[in-house]
């Protein structure tokens, strides 16, 4: 590996990965500058056909001990950095909490796709007394009579956000749920699925 990476010819560990990864957009018109053999053995390990997979690689770099700026450090401050949706990973120096930035980012915009899609679509996840005027009576779903009322069903909902909107959910449920020696303990008073959906 010494010698691999003495005699590689590149600036940096980083300038080979951007090219052995180099993705050419399928629309762009342009020619695929990459030998047959570069294509597809990345083809193969993206696609999970090696015996060393993705999630193995992810695994040694955030457990890595330079993954993280020692005290010491002029970026010190990425190691407690609180998390701004306003930062960009690419501003951050080290790999941690720039990966972490990175799919926190991620699995924000995975979920508010979720709700915005289980909301546009459905009108029966939530009741409403009145409309203040500001939609027209039968765009909603208003509760007027006892047998509204009763076809509202929280089980339902549940069921139905588990399969529309799973990543939205576990995080809820993250968030709501109780642990005792690592078992969910269901509560009689609060169950946590009737939080999450409030």
């Amino acid at each position: 590996m010494e010698q691999l990476l003495k005699d590689s010819g590149f600036d940096s560990i980083g300038e080979f990965l951007k090219i052995l990864f180099y993705n050419l957009s399928c629309v762009s018109g342009q020619p695929d500058r990459r030998h047959v053999f570069h294509a597809k053995s990345v083809a193969q390990f993206l696609q999970g056909w090696n015996k060393v997979k993705m999630s193995n690689i992810i695994t040694l770099v955030y457990k890595h001990k330079h993954r993280a700026p020692s005290p010491d450090s002029p970026h010190a401050s990425e190691h407690h950095a609180p998390f701004s949706p306003s930062v960009s990973p690419a501003n951050i120096f080290y790999v941690c909490p720039s990966l972490f930035m990175w799919a926190t980012n991620l699995i924000a915009n995975h979920v508010h796709h979720e709700i915005y899609e289980l909301a546009a679509k459905d009108d029966d996840v939530h009741l409403q007394a009145s409309t203040n005027g500001q939609h027209p009576i039968d765009s909603v779903n208003l509760v007027t009579t006892w047998e509204a009322l009763g076809k509202f069903s929280i089980a339902a909902l549940v069921e139905k956000y588990k399969s529309c909107a799973p990543v939205a959910w576990h995080l809820m449920e993250c968030m709501a749920v109780s642990h005792k020696n690592g078992v969910v303990v269901v509560k009689k008073q609060r169950p946590h699925s009737i939080v999450c959906i409030f």
